[in-house]
């Protein structure tokens, strides 16, 4: 008998530290892996030191349970009794990563390899299961995915990771034949404030800008930071033009509020663009240009403002934030959407 083939001569049902292998049962029990063996039905005979200090659990813990005492609930990998039940029914070895649980709860990734181990009569009798702990690469690569996907002073989302979004959302509108809105947005004034007052007061500002944009959209919907004072809003799937035209009447009268940042007080307002996928743009890119151009129309009328193009890419109308209930100098009210724009009064805004 072959050394990696186990029957009625080597039962690995007692300590290995017994086995008539006495450099295998050092070698194994000594291992910097963590490693634990199984019978033919997957309740677990054996484990070696490694796999308590990773795992919490004793070989007394754990001994005849199957090895999904270690899973955990609504993992987003494959559960312990799936991975077993494969190997099990395939005979073959299986590789692949696993999240786990300790003993004490704590939550740790492990790179592992499910290898079947034959008897003399060519039936499955065991499994050795070697686990490599991957949690710190794991960590660190969910770190990494991160600051790829979000802008690193306020936390929004990044540019190539909104564009990301937008396409799918726009698929998902083509599909489902809905329709979403993009809101694209330049802040009034803002470069007077970084120059004056500084960049941290700026960054400053352009925190609770994004905060803001936060508080005012629904949890389905995406904020993005495009670099600089642009910003821009992705609403996904919705049932009526006038609530992308109500959100941004929100939006500018949110900016439209001072702010205070230590003993400073700054005025911001800002230039808004609003293009509805898919039938402004059926790509990321299409719909981007639509809503910039709207935006910049918008910041040419004077800012504070927002409009709104047709399909054919002309504008339809420009609505200017009223200030304290006054519009401002040349303020616009070009042809509103029925009940949409100009009769809705202004939200109300805790500062």
């Amino acid at each position: 008998m072959q050394p990696w083939q186990c029957g009625a001569e080597l039962d690995w049902n007692c300590r290995v530290e017994h086995c008539p292998f006495p450099l295998l049962a050092r070698a194994l029990g000594s291992a910097g892996s963590a490693i634990l063996i199984t019978d033919a039905r997957c309740a677990i005979v054996w484990v070696n030191a490694a796999f308590t200090r990773l795992s919490g659990y004793a070989l007394a813990d754990i001994a005849g349970a199957t090895p999904s005492v270690l899973a955990v609930e609504r993992a987003p990998v494959p559960p312990y009794h799936g991975l077993w039940r494969s190997v099990q029914d395939q005979g073959a070895v299986w590789h692949g990563e696993v999240e786990n649980r300790s003993k004490q709860g704590v939550r740790y990734v492990t790179e592992e390899i499910v290898t079947p181990l034959f008897g003399a009569d060519g039936a499955v009798s065991h499994f050795v299961a070697i686990q490599h702990d991957i949690t710190d690469r794991r960590l660190s690569q969910l770190q990494d995915r991160h600051r790829a996907d979000h802008d690193a002073l306020t936390g929004l989302a990044s540019r190539a990771h909104f564009i990301a979004l937008q396409e799918k959302a726009i698929a998902q509108a083509v599909q489902a034949n809905r329709f979403g809105a993009l809101l694209f947005l330049d802040l009034d004034g803002f470069k007077e404030i970084n120059d004056a007052a500084g960049h941290l007061m700026g960054d400053a500002v352009l925190k609770a800008v994004a905060e803001r944009l936060l508080g005012a959209v629904r949890r389905s919907d995406i904020v993005a930071r495009f670099g600089g004072d642009e910003f821009v809003v992705l609403l996904p799937m919705l049932t009526a033009r006038r609530s992308a035209l109500r959100l941004g009447r929100k939006i500018l009268a949110m900016l439209a509020l001072p702010f205070v940042v230590g003993a400073a007080r700054h005025k911001l307002s800002a230039s808004l663009g609003i293009a509805f996928f898919p039938d402004h743009g059926k790509s990321s890119e299409a719909l981007l240009i639509q809503a910039d151009q709207a935006m910049y129309r918008a910041k040419r009328r004077g800012g504070n403002q927002y409009e709104l193009i047709r399909k054919e890419g002309r504008v339809q109308h420009s609505i200017r934030h009223a200030e304290r209930g006054a519009a401002g100098p040349g303020a616009t009210r070009a042809g509103p959407e029925p009940g949409a724009c100009g009769a809705t009064p202004e939200p109300t805004v805790t500062p």
